[in-house]
């Protein structure tokens, strides 16, 4: 397609070099993990279309993506998954469209799978406790940090020890998908766990410098590691575990999904579970 106006004449791209230039567009305003996240559903989308990368952005058609879509689906994956990937392209297609480079957006039409009716519900003070006594090294600070705190798993992982004031007892951090500045009291368990480390601790910038570049996925990934502690420590709710966080974050609910770990910050949960936490 091309388009004369005045001087300027408007190209339209194959859908391989619209979807790569959009991945690093993303590259100056989302987090890393956001464009990693991105740029496997474009790869993944690509290699779908095959031979078909090279045709011109403006021939792609709502029916490939649906088969995309669809063939995913068929590969296993979860319907939250499967979802992203959907959102994913829409969102760099209506980019295409507000361009000007397509009319209309061949992802908004698709029909996706339907929602996971497993129900995500955190786990309880006791299960956590047993999840501490079973985990060593990092992951014992991990599970309290992430628990105590109600940070996301990326930021507890990367928790530099500049960020705690053990003098005031209270963590003050950027939350990295946000970029919102976060204050917390230390509850008093954390407090002593992290006095511990930090006493014997080698002088590191993280807290937990094994964790800071670990990724969830994979054989030796967080979510596999925490798994193996699940499975230590005995429990067993029939579904996959994975980092949730709970209603105090932006009124973010955990009624769905495909399982739940660590709930929310001590000043919400405290006062009402009734121990000694």
């Amino acid at each position: 397609m091309e388009r004369a106006g005045g001087d300027e004449v408007l190209r339209c791209p194959s859908s391989a070099d619209f979807l790569k230039e959009w991945i690093e567009h993303k590259r100056a305003s989302k987090a890393p993990g956001t464009v990693a996240r991105y740029a496997k559903t474009v790869k993944e989308f690509l290699a779908d279309l095959s031979d078909r990368t090279g045709r011109p952005l403006s021939s792609l058609t709502p029916r490939a993506v649906q088969g995309f879509v669809t063939r995913r689906s068929a590969l296993g994956l979860s319907p939250a998954t499967v979802s992203l990937d959907a959102k994913v392209l829409r969102t760099a297609f209506t980019r295409a469209r507000r361009l000007g480079l397509i009319l209309t957006n061949p992802a908004e039409a698709i029909e996706l799978p339907a929602d996971d009716p497993v129900t995500r519900a955190p786990f309880t003070p006791n299960e956590v406790r047993l999840l501490v006594d079973a985990a060593e090294g990092e992951w014992k600070t991990l599970i309290l940090l992430g628990y105590l705190t109600g940070a996301r798993m990326g930021d507890c992982c990367r928790m530099p020890w500049d960020a705690l004031n053990l003098a005031e007892g209270t963590l003050t951090y950027q939350q990295k998908k946000t970029g919102e500045p976060v204050t917390l009291p230390l509850h008093g368990e954390l407090q002593e766990h992290l006095e511990s480390i930090a006493a014997s601790d080698r002088p590191e910038k993280s807290i937990m410098p094994g964790m800071a570049g670990k990724g969830s996925g994979g054989q030796h990934g967080l979510s596999e590691g925490f798994k193996a502690i699940m499975r230590r420590a005995g429990i067993d709710r029939g579904w996959s575990a994975r980092w949730a966080c709970g209603p105090s974050r932006g009124g973010r609910s955990t009624a769905s999904g495909t399982a739940s770990l660590l709930p929310w910050p001590m000043r919400t949960w405290r006062p009402s579970c009734g121990c000694s936490w």
